[in-house]
Formats: C-alpha cells, structure tokens, sequence
C-alpha cells in the first residue's frame, strides 16, 4: 500500500518522529490544502483562514476559500489559493 507521507519521509532522510506533535500540509495545485496534526479553527472568510497549530499558526489566503471536509486531526480546504504561511516555531 501506498503511503505519501511515509513515501517523502524515507526520501528525504528525515525521521519518523518530525510527525509526532507537529503538522503536515499538502497543497495540491494551489487549488487544495490538506492539512493534519493538532488543529483548531482561528478566524475564517472566503479570502483568509487561519488554522491554530500547536506552535503558531497556518494563514491561508486566497479566493473562495471554503471548508470541504474536517475531523478532529484533517482539514481540507479548497478554492484559489494565493498564499501559504506557517507562523510557528
């Protein structure tokens, strides 16, 4: 089975433990963000979003940002995205 993280982790050399309390963010095409870690919701709109990791923050700007699906540890955005920023540690 196919594993996309795990695949880019033996890749690059890095270790399995750079997952454990932190994030991981995979934008597709600038059209979609998928993000998964520990992740709460900061202020919202159609041109901004801001999603809370445990050390900062993710801004995601854009155009028609939407919410497209959310559990407790996933989020997927979707929409024109113009601009990515991790504020974190």
């Amino acid at each position: 089975m196919f594993n996309f993280i795990n695949d880019i982790l033996l890749s690059s050399g890095l270790s399995m433990d750079i997952l454990h309390g932190g994030f991981r963010l995979i934008n597709i095409s600038n059209k979609c963000v998928y993000i998964e870690g520990d992740l709460k919701l900061g202020n919202l709109s159609n041109t901004e979003m801001e999603i809370k990791i445990k050390k900062g923050k993710i801004t995601i700007k854009g155009k028609g940002l939407k919410i497209k699906n959310m559990s407790s540890t996933t989020l997927l955005i979707i929409g024109a995205i113009e601009h990515l920023e991790d504020n974190g540690d």
